[in-house]
Protein backbone atom coordinates (compact mmCIF):
# COMPACT_ATOMS: atom_id res chain seq x y z
CA UNK A 1 0.00 0.00 0.00
CA UNK A 2 2.77 2.40 0.64
CA UNK A 3 4.50 1.64 -2.60
CA UNK A 4 1.25 2.59 -4.19
CA UNK A 5 0.80 5.63 -2.09
CA UNK A 6 4.04 6.77 -3.20
CA UNK A 7 3.33 6.41 -6.75
CA UNK A 8 0.64 8.61 -5.96
CA UNK A 9 2.53 11.22 -4.61
CA UNK A 10 5.39 11.40 -7.22
CA UNK A 11 2.55 11.77 -10.34
CA UNK A 12 1.03 14.64 -7.94
CA UNK A 13 3.94 16.57 -8.14
CA UNK A 14 5.31 15.77 -11.53
CA UNK A 15 5.42 18.98 -13.70
CA UNK A 16 2.56 19.06 -16.73
CA UNK A 17 4.74 19.06 -19.45
CA UNK A 18 6.48 15.45 -18.51
CA UNK A 19 3.56 13.58 -20.47
CA UNK A 20 3.22 16.03 -23.36
CA UNK A 21 3.16 19.11 -25.05
CA UNK A 22 0.64 21.43 -25.56
CA UNK A 23 -3.33 20.01 -25.71
CA UNK A 24 -2.64 16.93 -23.33
CA UNK A 25 -4.07 15.70 -20.26
CA UNK A 26 -3.01 13.15 -18.17
CA UNK A 27 -4.11 10.75 -15.25
CA UNK A 28 -3.91 7.95 -12.76
CA UNK A 29 -6.74 5.41 -12.89
CA UNK A 30 -6.83 3.66 -9.18
CA UNK A 31 -9.04 1.53 -7.27
CA UNK A 32 -11.47 3.71 -5.57
CA UNK A 33 -11.51 0.68 -2.68
CA UNK A 34 -7.40 0.10 -2.54
CA UNK A 35 -6.08 3.19 -3.84
CA UNK A 36 -3.90 1.21 -5.77
CA UNK A 37 -3.13 1.90 -9.92
CA UNK A 38 -5.11 0.31 -12.41
CA UNK A 39 -3.10 -1.54 -15.61
CA UNK A 40 -4.68 -1.63 -19.25
CA UNK A 41 -7.55 0.72 -18.19
CA UNK A 42 -9.10 1.90 -21.52
CA UNK A 43 -9.63 5.54 -21.70
CA UNK A 44 -11.09 7.55 -24.06
CA UNK A 45 -12.32 11.38 -24.88
CA UNK A 46 -16.18 11.67 -26.54
CA UNK A 47 -15.99 10.39 -29.40
CA UNK A 48 -12.49 10.60 -30.54
CA UNK A 49 -9.75 8.13 -29.64
CA UNK A 50 -8.71 6.48 -26.93
CA UNK A 51 -5.56 4.80 -25.08
CA UNK A 52 -4.66 3.38 -21.94
CA UNK A 53 -3.08 3.18 -18.86
CA UNK A 54 0.40 1.93 -18.56
CA UNK A 55 2.00 0.32 -15.87
CA UNK A 56 1.82 2.35 -13.35
CA UNK A 57 -1.64 3.59 -14.07
CA UNK A 58 -1.28 6.59 -16.20
CA UNK A 59 -2.47 7.55 -18.90
CA UNK A 60 -1.94 10.39 -21.57
CA UNK A 61 -4.14 12.04 -24.28
CA UNK A 62 -3.65 14.55 -26.58
CA UNK A 63 -6.36 16.71 -28.73
CA UNK A 64 -6.67 19.73 -30.47
CA UNK A 65 -10.23 19.60 -28.91
CA UNK A 66 -8.71 20.68 -25.47
CA UNK A 67 -8.85 23.90 -26.50
CA UNK A 68 -12.50 24.45 -27.63
CA UNK A 69 -14.98 25.89 -24.90
CA UNK A 70 -17.19 23.13 -25.12
CA UNK A 71 -17.22 20.59 -22.46
CA UNK A 72 -15.62 16.85 -22.51
CA UNK A 73 -15.73 13.91 -20.93
CA UNK A 74 -13.80 10.63 -20.58
CA UNK A 75 -15.18 7.01 -21.26
CA UNK A 76 -13.19 5.05 -18.67
CA UNK A 77 -13.73 1.39 -18.72
CA UNK A 78 -12.42 -1.74 -17.22
CA UNK A 79 -12.65 -5.58 -17.09
CA UNK A 80 -14.12 -6.07 -13.32
CA UNK A 81 -15.20 -2.12 -12.97
CA UNK A 82 -17.93 -0.43 -13.10
CA UNK A 83 -18.20 1.70 -16.30
CA UNK A 84 -17.18 5.66 -15.91
CA UNK A 85 -18.03 8.65 -18.20
CA UNK A 86 -16.05 11.49 -16.41
CA UNK A 87 -16.72 15.16 -16.47
CA UNK A 88 -13.01 16.54 -17.48
CA UNK A 89 -13.01 20.07 -14.99
CA UNK A 90 -11.59 23.34 -16.02
CA UNK A 91 -8.11 22.68 -14.69
CA UNK A 92 -7.18 18.97 -15.65
CA UNK A 93 -3.71 18.83 -16.06
CA UNK A 94 -3.44 17.08 -12.45
CA UNK A 95 -5.97 14.05 -12.63
CA UNK A 96 -6.67 11.08 -10.61
CA UNK A 97 -9.93 9.07 -11.32
CA UNK A 98 -10.81 6.54 -8.86
CA UNK A 99 -13.24 3.27 -10.58
CA UNK A 100 -15.51 0.93 -8.36
CA UNK A 101 -14.82 -2.51 -8.80
CA UNK A 102 -18.61 -4.67 -9.79
CA UNK A 103 -17.68 -6.47 -6.31
CA UNK A 104 -18.89 -3.48 -4.63
CA UNK A 105 -22.41 -3.26 -6.51
CA UNK A 106 -23.28 -7.33 -6.14
CA UNK A 107 -26.42 -6.68 -4.27
CA UNK A 108 -27.90 -4.00 -7.62
CA UNK A 109 -26.39 -6.79 -10.16
CA UNK A 110 -27.18 -10.31 -9.74
CA UNK A 111 -27.11 -12.88 -12.47
CA UNK A 112 -30.33 -13.16 -14.28
CA UNK A 113 -32.21 -16.05 -15.95
CA UNK A 114 -35.14 -13.80 -17.00
CA UNK A 115 -32.23 -12.15 -18.82
CA UNK A 116 -30.88 -15.57 -20.73
CA UNK A 117 -34.55 -15.89 -21.60
CA UNK A 118 -35.38 -12.60 -23.48
CA UNK A 119 -31.80 -12.75 -25.11
CA UNK A 120 -32.80 -16.73 -26.35
CA UNK A 121 -36.21 -15.15 -27.71
CA UNK A 122 -34.14 -12.39 -29.41
CA UNK A 123 -31.99 -15.09 -30.71
CA UNK A 124 -35.26 -16.98 -32.49
CA UNK A 125 -36.63 -13.97 -33.81
CA UNK A 126 -33.63 -12.74 -35.75
CA UNK A 127 -35.35 -13.90 -39.50
CA UNK A 128 -38.78 -12.16 -37.96
CA UNK A 129 -36.74 -9.09 -37.29
CA UNK A 130 -34.01 -8.07 -39.64
CA UNK A 131 -34.01 -8.46 -43.46
CA UNK A 132 -33.94 -11.95 -44.85
CA UNK A 133 -33.69 -10.96 -48.44
CA UNK A 134 -30.81 -9.63 -50.15
CA UNK A 135 -30.26 -5.74 -49.14
CA UNK A 136 -27.43 -3.30 -50.34
CA UNK A 137 -25.84 -0.43 -47.54
CA UNK A 138 -24.23 2.12 -48.74
CA UNK A 139 -22.06 3.58 -46.29
CA UNK A 140 -18.47 5.24 -45.56
CA UNK A 141 -15.81 3.60 -43.97
CA UNK A 142 -12.46 5.21 -42.14
CA UNK A 143 -9.66 3.11 -40.73
CA UNK A 144 -6.54 4.35 -38.87
CA UNK A 145 -3.75 3.43 -37.75
CA UNK A 146 -0.79 4.63 -35.74
CA UNK A 147 2.37 3.58 -33.75
CA UNK A 148 3.97 5.53 -31.10
CA UNK A 149 2.15 8.41 -31.99
CA UNK A 150 5.11 10.39 -34.20
CA UNK A 151 6.62 7.16 -36.06
CA UNK A 152 3.71 6.32 -37.95
CA UNK A 153 0.42 7.30 -39.12
CA UNK A 154 -2.45 5.00 -41.49
CA UNK A 155 -5.53 7.00 -42.48
CA UNK A 156 -7.89 5.82 -45.17
CA UNK A 157 -11.29 7.16 -45.49
CA UNK A 158 -13.44 5.30 -47.93
CA UNK A 159 -16.95 5.09 -49.82
CA UNK A 160 -18.04 1.67 -49.46
CA UNK A 161 -20.91 -0.86 -50.78
CA UNK A 162 -21.86 -3.66 -48.70
CA UNK A 163 -23.87 -6.63 -50.09
CA UNK A 164 -25.77 -8.33 -47.35
CA UNK A 165 -27.62 -11.70 -48.48
CA UNK A 166 -29.99 -12.71 -45.04
CA UNK A 167 -29.67 -11.95 -41.48
CA UNK A 168 -30.93 -15.34 -41.11
CA UNK A 169 -28.19 -17.06 -42.93
CA UNK A 170 -25.58 -15.35 -41.64
CA UNK A 171 -23.03 -15.89 -44.11
CA UNK A 172 -20.17 -13.55 -44.81
CA UNK A 173 -21.01 -9.89 -45.89
CA UNK A 174 -19.69 -8.70 -49.05
CA UNK A 175 -18.15 -5.57 -49.47
CA UNK A 176 -17.00 -3.24 -52.27
CA UNK A 177 -14.93 -0.07 -51.87
CA UNK A 178 -16.67 2.21 -54.49
CA UNK A 179 -13.12 4.93 -54.09
CA UNK A 180 -10.95 5.72 -50.90
CA UNK A 181 -8.58 8.59 -49.87
CA UNK A 182 -5.27 7.54 -47.89
CA UNK A 183 -3.02 9.59 -46.24
CA UNK A 184 -0.19 7.97 -45.05
CA UNK A 185 3.10 9.32 -42.94
CA UNK A 186 6.23 7.69 -41.76
CA UNK A 187 8.99 8.83 -40.11
CA UNK A 188 12.02 7.61 -41.51
CA UNK A 189 14.71 7.35 -38.31
CA UNK A 190 11.70 5.18 -36.89
CA UNK A 191 11.82 1.12 -36.45
CA UNK A 192 8.35 1.30 -37.59
CA UNK A 193 9.18 2.68 -41.07
CA UNK A 194 7.75 0.10 -42.76
CA UNK A 195 5.15 -0.68 -40.61
CA UNK A 196 1.59 -0.91 -42.53
CA UNK A 197 -0.89 -3.21 -40.60
CA UNK A 198 -3.77 -1.05 -41.80
CA UNK A 199 -2.91 -1.24 -45.35
CA UNK A 200 -4.26 -4.49 -45.11
CA UNK A 201 -7.77 -5.20 -47.10
CA UNK A 202 -9.17 -7.55 -44.62
CA UNK A 203 -9.73 -4.17 -42.78
CA UNK A 204 -12.07 -2.85 -45.62
CA UNK A 205 -13.45 -6.09 -46.71
CA UNK A 206 -15.57 -6.69 -43.90
CA UNK A 207 -18.20 -4.58 -41.07
CA UNK A 208 -18.80 -5.39 -37.34
CA UNK A 209 -22.23 -6.64 -38.04
CA UNK A 210 -22.46 -8.93 -34.76
CA UNK A 211 -26.26 -9.95 -35.91
CA UNK A 212 -25.30 -11.01 -39.40
CA UNK A 213 -22.27 -12.79 -38.50
CA UNK A 214 -23.75 -14.78 -35.36
CA UNK A 215 -20.94 -13.34 -33.03
CA UNK A 216 -20.66 -13.54 -29.23
CA UNK A 217 -23.41 -15.70 -27.47
CA UNK A 218 -26.26 -15.07 -30.99
CA UNK A 219 -26.19 -18.67 -31.63
CA UNK A 220 -28.24 -21.40 -28.69
CA UNK A 221 -25.15 -23.21 -28.55
CA UNK A 222 -23.16 -20.69 -26.93
CA UNK A 223 -25.79 -18.87 -25.01
CA UNK A 224 -24.26 -21.14 -22.24
CA UNK A 225 -20.81 -19.82 -22.24
CA UNK A 226 -21.82 -16.06 -20.52
CA UNK A 227 -23.81 -14.81 -17.65
CA UNK A 228 -25.99 -11.91 -18.07
CA UNK A 229 -27.04 -9.64 -15.25
CA UNK A 230 -30.06 -7.41 -15.93
CA UNK A 231 -29.98 -3.57 -15.40
CA UNK A 232 -32.98 -0.96 -15.68
CA UNK A 233 -34.81 -0.54 -18.98
CA UNK A 234 -33.96 2.51 -20.87
CA UNK A 235 -34.97 5.02 -23.94
CA UNK A 236 -33.17 4.38 -26.55
CA UNK A 237 -34.21 6.34 -29.57
CA UNK A 238 -37.19 6.81 -27.95
CA UNK A 239 -38.04 2.88 -27.60
CA UNK A 240 -38.22 1.42 -24.49
CA UNK A 241 -34.91 -0.91 -24.46
CA UNK A 242 -34.03 -3.71 -21.92
CA UNK A 243 -30.28 -3.64 -21.04
CA UNK A 244 -27.91 -6.42 -19.89
CA UNK A 245 -24.47 -6.40 -19.01
CA UNK A 246 -22.54 -9.83 -20.01
CA UNK A 247 -19.45 -11.72 -19.05
CA UNK A 248 -17.73 -14.51 -20.64
CA UNK A 249 -17.72 -17.88 -17.99
CA UNK A 250 -14.38 -19.64 -18.39
CA UNK A 251 -13.11 -16.50 -19.87
CA UNK A 252 -14.23 -13.27 -17.97
CA UNK A 253 -11.60 -10.93 -20.46
CA UNK A 254 -14.94 -10.76 -22.56
CA UNK A 255 -17.16 -8.30 -21.14
CA UNK A 256 -20.01 -5.77 -22.60
CA UNK A 257 -23.48 -4.34 -22.61
CA UNK A 258 -26.53 -5.95 -25.24
CA UNK A 259 -29.19 -3.33 -25.49
CA UNK A 260 -32.93 -5.33 -27.10
CA UNK A 261 -35.71 -3.45 -28.00
CA UNK A 262 -38.94 -4.24 -25.73
CA UNK A 263 -41.52 -4.40 -28.33
CA UNK A 264 -39.63 -6.62 -31.23
CA UNK A 265 -37.15 -8.18 -28.88
CA UNK A 266 -34.37 -7.53 -31.45
CA UNK A 267 -30.84 -6.42 -30.65
CA UNK A 268 -30.40 -2.72 -31.20
CA UNK A 269 -27.11 -2.05 -30.13
CA UNK A 270 -23.85 -3.78 -28.89
CA UNK A 271 -20.71 -2.90 -26.43
CA UNK A 272 -17.72 -5.26 -26.22
CA UNK A 273 -14.59 -4.89 -24.45
CA UNK A 274 -12.03 -7.74 -24.72
CA UNK A 275 -8.60 -7.81 -22.78
CA UNK A 276 -5.57 -9.37 -23.46
CA UNK A 277 -6.98 -11.16 -26.78
CA UNK A 278 -3.84 -13.41 -27.16
CA UNK A 279 -2.78 -15.21 -30.46
CA UNK A 280 -0.35 -18.44 -31.32
CA UNK A 281 1.36 -16.18 -34.20
CA UNK A 282 0.68 -12.12 -33.80
CA UNK A 283 1.05 -9.97 -31.44
CA UNK A 284 -1.25 -9.44 -27.77
CA UNK A 285 -3.88 -7.04 -28.42
CA UNK A 286 -4.16 -5.62 -24.99
CA UNK A 287 -7.57 -4.16 -25.78
CA UNK A 288 -10.55 -4.53 -28.11
CA UNK A 289 -13.70 -2.34 -28.04
CA UNK A 290 -16.76 -3.16 -30.61
CA UNK A 291 -19.47 -0.44 -30.54
CA UNK A 292 -22.55 -1.56 -33.35
CA UNK A 293 -25.86 0.15 -33.53
CA UNK A 294 -29.04 -0.42 -35.35
CA UNK A 295 -31.24 1.45 -36.83
CA UNK A 296 -35.07 0.79 -37.62
CA UNK A 297 -35.68 0.64 -41.46
CA UNK A 298 -39.67 -0.25 -42.11
CA UNK A 299 -40.65 -2.67 -39.61
CA UNK A 300 -37.09 -4.44 -40.22
CA UNK A 301 -33.24 -3.46 -37.77
CA UNK A 302 -30.58 -2.98 -39.98
CA UNK A 303 -26.90 -2.14 -39.01
CA UNK A 304 -26.37 1.63 -39.00
CA UNK A 305 -22.97 1.92 -37.84
CA UNK A 306 -19.66 0.38 -35.63
CA UNK A 307 -16.64 1.47 -34.28
CA UNK A 308 -13.66 -1.30 -33.50
CA UNK A 309 -10.86 0.10 -31.58
CA UNK A 310 -7.16 -2.53 -30.80
CA UNK A 311 -4.84 -1.14 -28.69
CA UNK A 312 -1.40 -2.92 -28.78
CA UNK A 313 0.23 -1.15 -25.71
CA UNK A 314 3.18 -3.95 -24.77
CA UNK A 315 5.15 -4.40 -27.79
CA UNK A 316 4.85 -1.82 -30.66
CA UNK A 317 2.45 0.63 -28.75
CA UNK A 318 0.03 0.88 -31.76
CA UNK A 319 -3.15 1.78 -32.06
CA UNK A 320 -6.04 0.57 -34.85
CA UNK A 321 -9.67 2.08 -35.36
CA UNK A 322 -11.99 1.00 -38.20
CA UNK A 323 -15.16 3.20 -38.07
CA UNK A 324 -18.60 2.11 -40.44
CA UNK A 325 -21.15 4.56 -40.87
CA UNK A 326 -24.48 3.92 -43.17
CA UNK A 327 -26.07 6.65 -44.87
CA UNK A 328 -28.59 4.81 -47.36
CA UNK A 329 -30.07 1.17 -47.64
CA UNK A 330 -31.16 -0.21 -51.33
CA UNK A 331 -33.47 -3.10 -50.89
CA UNK A 332 -34.85 -3.02 -54.60
CA UNK A 333 -32.55 -2.57 -57.16
CA UNK A 334 -29.65 -4.92 -55.00
CA UNK A 335 -26.05 -5.47 -56.67
CA UNK A 336 -25.07 -8.52 -56.04
CA UNK A 337 -21.54 -8.29 -54.39
CA UNK A 338 -19.65 -12.01 -54.72
CA UNK A 339 -16.23 -11.46 -53.69
CA UNK A 340 -13.88 -8.07 -51.63
CA UNK A 341 -14.24 -5.58 -54.60
CA UNK A 342 -11.82 -2.28 -55.14
CA UNK A 343 -12.19 0.22 -57.40
CA UNK A 344 -8.78 -0.39 -59.08
CA UNK A 345 -6.11 -3.04 -58.30
CA UNK A 346 -5.01 -5.13 -55.35
CA UNK A 347 -1.40 -6.03 -55.19
CA UNK A 348 -0.08 -9.15 -53.51
CA UNK A 349 0.38 -7.53 -50.20
CA UNK A 350 -3.57 -6.88 -50.33
CA UNK A 351 -3.19 -2.93 -50.34
CA UNK A 352 -6.04 -0.89 -52.04
CA UNK A 353 -4.37 0.74 -54.87
CA UNK A 354 -7.21 2.82 -56.48
CA UNK A 355 -7.15 6.09 -54.63
CA UNK A 356 -9.95 9.24 -55.60
CA UNK A 357 -9.06 11.97 -57.23
CA UNK A 358 -9.59 15.43 -55.20
CA UNK A 359 -12.38 16.41 -57.47
CA UNK A 360 -14.02 13.20 -57.14
CA UNK A 361 -14.06 12.98 -53.57
CA UNK A 362 -15.27 15.96 -52.28
CA UNK A 363 -18.89 14.65 -51.84
CA UNK A 364 -18.04 11.46 -50.20
CA UNK A 365 -16.09 14.10 -48.32
CA UNK A 366 -18.36 16.14 -47.31
CA UNK A 367 -20.56 13.23 -45.43
CA UNK A 368 -17.00 12.47 -43.37
CA UNK A 369 -17.06 15.96 -42.33
CA UNK A 370 -20.73 15.75 -41.49
CA UNK A 371 -20.60 12.41 -39.37
CA UNK A 372 -17.60 13.90 -37.43
CA UNK A 373 -19.47 16.76 -36.36
CA UNK A 374 -22.80 15.28 -35.62
CA UNK A 375 -20.19 12.71 -33.47
CA UNK A 376 -21.19 9.73 -35.40
CA UNK A 377 -17.83 9.41 -36.62
CA UNK A 378 -14.23 9.65 -34.06
CA UNK A 379 -12.38 12.46 -35.49
CA UNK A 380 -8.80 11.80 -36.50
CA UNK A 381 -6.02 14.04 -36.30
CA UNK A 382 -2.87 14.10 -38.21
CA UNK A 383 0.16 13.97 -36.16
CA UNK A 384 3.04 15.92 -36.53
CA UNK A 385 5.84 13.55 -38.01
CA UNK A 386 9.35 14.41 -39.27
CA UNK A 387 9.23 12.86 -43.15
CA UNK A 388 11.94 14.80 -44.45
CA UNK A 389 15.10 12.86 -42.88
CA UNK A 390 15.65 9.82 -45.74
CA UNK A 391 16.94 6.78 -43.54
CA UNK A 392 20.23 5.71 -43.49
CA UNK A 393 21.95 3.03 -45.72
CA UNK A 394 22.21 -0.05 -43.53
CA UNK A 395 22.69 -3.46 -44.71
CA UNK A 396 21.35 -5.23 -41.45
CA UNK A 397 17.84 -2.77 -40.97
CA UNK A 398 17.56 -3.65 -45.03
CA UNK A 399 17.15 -6.74 -44.25
CA UNK A 400 15.09 -6.78 -41.61
CA UNK A 401 12.27 -4.50 -43.60
CA UNK A 402 12.83 -7.60 -46.01
CA UNK A 403 12.26 -9.95 -43.52
CA UNK A 404 9.45 -8.01 -42.22
CA UNK A 405 7.27 -7.39 -45.67
CA UNK A 406 5.82 -11.25 -46.70
CA UNK A 407 8.75 -11.28 -48.53
CA UNK A 408 10.13 -14.94 -47.35
CA UNK A 409 7.72 -17.98 -47.19
CA UNK A 410 8.71 -21.70 -46.18
CA UNK A 411 6.58 -24.96 -47.73
CA UNK A 412 5.65 -27.95 -46.04
CA UNK A 413 4.45 -30.53 -48.10
CA UNK A 414 3.62 -34.43 -49.07
CA UNK A 415 4.71 -35.01 -52.89
CA UNK A 416 3.98 -37.74 -55.60
CA UNK A 417 7.80 -37.71 -57.22
CA UNK A 418 8.02 -38.09 -60.95
CA UNK A 419 9.37 -41.13 -61.27
CA UNK A 420 7.95 -44.81 -62.14
CA UNK A 421 8.05 -48.23 -60.55
CA UNK A 422 6.43 -50.39 -63.01
CA UNK A 423 8.61 -53.20 -63.74
CA UNK A 424 10.73 -53.00 -60.97
CA UNK A 425 11.68 -54.68 -57.74
CA UNK A 426 10.51 -51.67 -55.51
CA UNK A 427 7.86 -50.78 -53.81
CA UNK A 428 5.31 -47.95 -55.06
CA UNK A 429 5.01 -46.08 -51.82
CA UNK A 430 9.30 -44.91 -53.05
CA UNK A 431 7.07 -42.87 -55.20
CA UNK A 432 5.55 -40.71 -52.04
CA UNK A 433 7.92 -37.86 -50.20
CA UNK A 434 8.35 -35.22 -48.21
CA UNK A 435 9.50 -31.69 -49.25
CA UNK A 436 10.47 -28.60 -47.52
CA UNK A 437 10.90 -24.99 -49.48
CA UNK A 438 11.81 -21.50 -49.48
CA UNK A 439 10.43 -18.92 -51.68
CA UNK A 440 12.48 -15.45 -51.91
CA UNK A 441 10.31 -12.58 -53.60
CA UNK A 442 12.89 -10.69 -56.28
CA UNK A 443 10.68 -8.34 -57.57
CA UNK A 444 6.71 -7.69 -56.84
CA UNK A 445 4.69 -10.95 -57.67
CA UNK A 446 7.72 -12.80 -58.94
CA UNK A 447 10.05 -15.28 -56.68
CA UNK A 448 12.22 -17.33 -56.34
CA UNK A 449 11.60 -21.23 -55.37
CA UNK A 450 14.15 -23.72 -53.79
CA UNK A 451 12.56 -27.12 -52.91
CA UNK A 452 13.67 -30.25 -51.40
CA UNK A 453 12.21 -33.56 -51.45
CA UNK A 454 13.39 -36.87 -49.92
CA UNK A 455 12.65 -40.75 -49.84
CA UNK A 456 14.19 -42.22 -46.77
CA UNK A 457 14.51 -45.60 -47.52
CA UNK A 458 10.51 -46.66 -47.40
CA UNK A 459 9.84 -49.13 -50.23
CA UNK A 460 13.59 -49.88 -50.89
CA UNK A 461 14.81 -46.75 -52.32
CA UNK A 462 16.54 -43.44 -51.10
CA UNK A 463 16.04 -40.32 -53.37
CA UNK A 464 16.77 -36.51 -53.23
CA UNK A 465 14.76 -34.20 -55.01
CA UNK A 466 15.92 -30.66 -55.88
CA UNK A 467 14.27 -27.99 -58.09
CA UNK A 468 15.20 -24.28 -58.67
CA UNK A 469 12.29 -22.29 -59.99
CA UNK A 470 11.20 -18.67 -60.70
CA UNK A 471 7.49 -18.66 -59.97
CA UNK A 472 4.99 -15.61 -60.41
CA UNK A 473 1.67 -15.21 -57.71
CA UNK A 474 -1.54 -13.80 -58.99
CA UNK A 475 -3.35 -12.98 -56.15
CA UNK A 476 -7.56 -13.13 -55.77
CA UNK A 477 -10.31 -13.19 -53.38
CA UNK A 478 -13.06 -15.82 -53.15
CA UNK A 479 -16.26 -15.39 -51.85
CA UNK A 480 -15.27 -15.73 -48.37
CA UNK A 481 -12.79 -12.99 -48.62
CA UNK A 482 -10.14 -15.11 -48.75
CA UNK A 483 -6.94 -14.72 -50.68
CA UNK A 484 -6.14 -17.33 -53.17
CA UNK A 485 -2.99 -17.64 -55.18
CA UNK A 486 -2.59 -18.80 -58.85
CA UNK A 487 1.09 -19.23 -59.02
CA UNK A 488 2.79 -20.83 -62.43
CA UNK A 489 6.57 -21.84 -62.70
CA UNK A 490 9.51 -22.98 -64.42
CA UNK A 491 12.83 -24.19 -63.70
CA UNK A 492 15.42 -27.17 -63.31
CA UNK A 493 15.21 -30.21 -61.12
CA UNK A 494 17.76 -33.01 -60.17
CA UNK A 495 16.66 -36.14 -59.27
CA UNK A 496 18.90 -38.83 -57.74
CA UNK A 497 17.60 -42.38 -56.28
CA UNK A 498 20.03 -44.63 -55.45
CA UNK A 499 19.29 -48.33 -53.75
CA UNK A 500 22.38 -48.52 -50.92
CA UNK A 501 22.12 -52.44 -50.95
CA UNK A 502 23.14 -52.74 -54.17
CA UNK A 503 25.18 -50.00 -54.73
CA UNK A 504 23.92 -48.57 -57.15
CA UNK A 505 22.59 -44.82 -58.33
CA UNK A 506 20.37 -43.54 -61.27
CA UNK A 507 19.86 -39.52 -61.72
CA UNK A 508 17.67 -37.31 -63.64
CA UNK A 509 17.89 -33.78 -64.85
CA UNK A 510 14.97 -32.09 -66.05
CA UNK A 511 13.20 -28.87 -67.06
CA UNK A 512 10.06 -28.73 -64.80
CA UNK A 513 7.59 -26.45 -65.23
CA UNK A 514 3.68 -26.46 -63.20
CA UNK A 515 1.27 -24.40 -61.72
CA UNK A 516 0.12 -24.13 -57.83
CA UNK A 517 -3.51 -22.99 -56.30
CA UNK A 518 -3.44 -21.77 -52.75
CA UNK A 519 -5.94 -20.54 -50.70
CA UNK A 520 -5.57 -18.44 -47.36
CA UNK A 521 -6.89 -20.28 -44.08
CA UNK A 522 -4.65 -17.83 -41.89
CA UNK A 523 -3.38 -14.71 -42.00
CA UNK A 524 0.25 -15.97 -42.68
CA UNK A 525 -0.86 -19.46 -43.56
CA UNK A 526 -2.52 -21.12 -47.11
CA UNK A 527 -2.79 -24.47 -47.94
CA UNK A 528 -1.85 -25.26 -51.52
CA UNK A 529 -2.30 -28.04 -54.15
CA UNK A 530 -0.17 -28.02 -57.47
CA UNK A 531 0.70 -30.45 -59.98
CA UNK A 532 4.44 -30.41 -62.16
CA UNK A 533 5.15 -31.07 -65.61
CA UNK A 534 8.74 -33.07 -66.13
CA UNK A 535 10.87 -32.94 -69.42
CA UNK A 536 13.92 -35.01 -69.00
CA UNK A 537 17.20 -33.44 -70.19
CA UNK A 538 19.76 -36.17 -69.42
CA UNK A 539 20.19 -39.28 -67.60
CA UNK A 540 22.95 -41.43 -66.33
CA UNK A 541 22.88 -45.09 -67.43
CA UNK A 542 19.78 -46.76 -66.23
CA UNK A 543 20.71 -49.14 -63.51
CA UNK A 544 17.35 -49.43 -61.46
CA UNK A 545 15.12 -49.58 -64.30
CA UNK A 546 13.64 -47.27 -63.13
CA UNK A 547 11.62 -44.38 -65.85
CA UNK A 548 10.62 -40.83 -64.90
CA UNK A 549 6.84 -39.54 -65.06
CA UNK A 550 5.89 -36.78 -66.74
CA UNK A 551 3.45 -35.60 -64.53
CA UNK A 552 3.73 -35.29 -60.13
CA UNK A 553 1.37 -33.66 -57.30
CA UNK A 554 2.47 -31.78 -54.57
CA UNK A 555 -0.27 -30.56 -51.74
CA UNK A 556 1.31 -28.98 -48.01
CA UNK A 557 1.18 -25.70 -45.83
CA UNK A 558 2.80 -22.27 -47.29
CA UNK A 559 4.22 -20.21 -44.11
CA UNK A 560 4.11 -16.72 -45.20
CA UNK A 561 7.33 -15.15 -43.15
Amino acid sequence: MQKYSLILLIFILLPFNFFGQTHSISGLIIDSLSKEPLVGVSVSLSNNRGTITNKQGVFVLSSSLFNENKRKSLTISYIGYRSLIYQLPSSSDRLVISIAPLEGQLQEVVVSTRAKSIIEKAIEKIPVNYPITPININGILRVNTSVNDTDYFYKSDAAIKVYAESYDKGSSQKVKVETNKTTVLKNPKSKYFDFAPANFAGNFSSISDVVYHKDLFLSKSALNNYLFYQKEKILLNNRVTHVFNFEKKKNNKIEGVVYIDSASLAFVKFSIRLYQVKSLIFITKDFVSADIDYQLLGNKWIINSSHLETIYEKKVMAKEYVDFLANSYDTVEIKKITTFEAAGSIDVDYKVQMFSHDSNWRKYDTLFIKAEKEEKLATVEIPIIDTTIAPKKNLIRGFGQYLNNDNIRMNIYFSKLPYSLRNTVYNGISTFGIGTGISLRIYKPLFFQFNSENVWGWGGLNTKYRSYNLSYEWLLFNKTNRGIGITPFVGYSNIVISDATKNMQQRFMNIVAGLYYSIQLKKRINFFVGSEATFKLKEQTNKLGISPNMLSTKSGLIIRL
